[in-house]
């Protein structure tokens, strides 16, 4: 029987988690937005688009240029949980620190259920702990006006259903409450619309034909579908988001640098990107914002081919800033400190290997996690790197990299328990 400090489970397990949520919280200090004379932030689009369904009921305007209607530029999950916001605590003072509050407290409750859920995925919960420190000791940014961190405690707790239906559990509650979060997850991140459906895949479970299955596949139909056809109707397009358009012309010009804060400070973002350029926002509101879309995809890809060279050093550069991000942030204070910088490179490197050893060990949620891995990044290697991009997955890198350690760990004793047997036999 294992020592009961070895013992992680029940109230002991509650505790940790507690203290661990407890000092993410005292780590960002909101009682410091409590004294802030302070609205909404108005120029991020998921929060205007909100504020504007706020007051007027209608899911459009994303732009601080000009009106430009009915839009699919954001996904609707974020701006609906602001608007509720506003509804709740108005739209000035009170509704501005509601704001600021939520992804502390988003970010907080995945660090507290990463030593509980981790056994979902295999791990020992002490692995989670491990973790939840690592979480605290990165100490990523706060961005109240996108959804980085919400997404992420929701695609963290859906990795966890769906790697405990995978591994066994046929339960029919658990299928009803892993579809159900996965339509509320597409909903606030469409990328993992596709990760979602690999994950079925890995499952391995007859999807069509087992009825204890249809709810992984069907729920999540039921909630995206009604947004899907509103997209069509009003806009022409049936993706829930539909922005990759902006976003790629924005990526690949003439003057485009690798991130976003780099094209902010050298001034090429506000030539091209509607939120900055009148003359974009205007002949948005013009095209509709479907067609819009289509003709800057197509201005986008037109550049590509023609520099085939700088477009391959562009997303070179991208990919290596997702995964090894730089400390040249704008504004000035937002500048991380080396030294943190640092830290949080060896932590990547750490879950690399943390998670090769999950699949060589063949950890229940190793699949799982690998294939979240290498599938969500994929746009974000294309688009202006920044820095939110990669936290709806972070919880990650924490989680493979505490499991690295405990891989090592464990070797040290194993090579600490050799010598001793081996000078014991000297010594005799």
């Amino acid at each position: 029987m294992k020592p009961a400090w070895k013992q992680l489970t029940g109230l002991r397990l509650a505790s940790v988690s507690l203290l661990l949520m407890a000092a993410s919280i005292v780590k960002y200090e909101p009682w410091s937005e409590l004294h802030a004379q302070r609205g909404y932030p108005d120029h991020p689009e998921a929060v205007r688009v909100a504020h504007n369904l706020y007051q007027s009921g209608k899911f459009a305007n994303p732009f601080v240029t000009v009106a430009t209607g009915y839009t699919a530029h954001v996904a609707p999950g974020f701006s609906t949980l602001v608007c509720w916001l506003f509804k709740v605590f108005g739209d000035h003072t009170a509704g501005g620190i509601a704001l600021a509050w939520l992804p502390i407290l988003a970010l907080s409750l995945q660090i507290a259920l990463l030593p509980a859920l981790a056994p979902m995925f295999g791990y020992n919960p002490w692995t989670g702990v491990c973790a939840g420190a690592f979480a605290l000791l990165t100490k990523p940014d706060l961005y109240d006006q996108w959804e980085a961190h919400e997404a992420g405690l929701l695609i963290l707790v859906l990795a966890a259903l769906v790697s405990c239906w995978a591994n066994g559990s046929r339960a029919s509650g658990v299928a009803w409450l892993t579809g159900i979060l996965a339509g509320l997850t597409i909903c606030f991140q469409p990328i993992m619309a596709p990760v979602f459906a690999v994950w079925l895949l890995l499952a391995d479970r007859p999807l069509i034909r087992d009825r204890r299955a249809m709810p992984l596949w069907a729920i999540p139909i039921l909630i995206c579908a009604p947004w899907m056809l509103r997209n069509q109707l009003r806009l022409g397009t049936p993706w829930i988001r539909d922005d990759l358009g902006i976003e790629l012309y924005v990526s690949f010009n003439d003057c485009a640098p690798y991130g976003f804060e780099q094209s902010q400070t050298q001034g090429c973002f506000g030539r091209f990107h509607p939120n900055q350029n009148l003359s974009e926002a205007l002949a948005l509101r013009s095209m509709g914002e479907s067609r819009y879309n289509q003709e800057r995809l197509r201005r986008a890809f037109v550049w590509m081919t023609r520099h085939p060279g700088h477009t391959a050093a562009l997303v070179a550069k991208r990919t290596l800033a997702f995964w090894f991000p730089t400390n040249d942030r704008w504004p000035e204070y937002l500048r991380i400190r080396k030294r943190r910088l640092f830290f949080f490179w060896a932590l990547t490197l750490a879950s690399f290997g943390g998670a090769l050893w999950s699949l060589k060990r063949r950890i229940p949620g190793g699949p799982i996690l690998l294939t979240l891995l290498a599938l969500f990044p994929l746009v974000y290697y294309v688009v202006q790197f920044d820095h939110r991009y990669r936290y709806p997955i972070l919880w990650v890198t924490w989680l493979e990299a505490a499991y690295f350690c405990v891989i090592l760990t464990e070797r040290a004793r194993a090579a600490l328990s050799s010598a001793d047997r081996y000078r014991h036999r000297v010594g005799r």
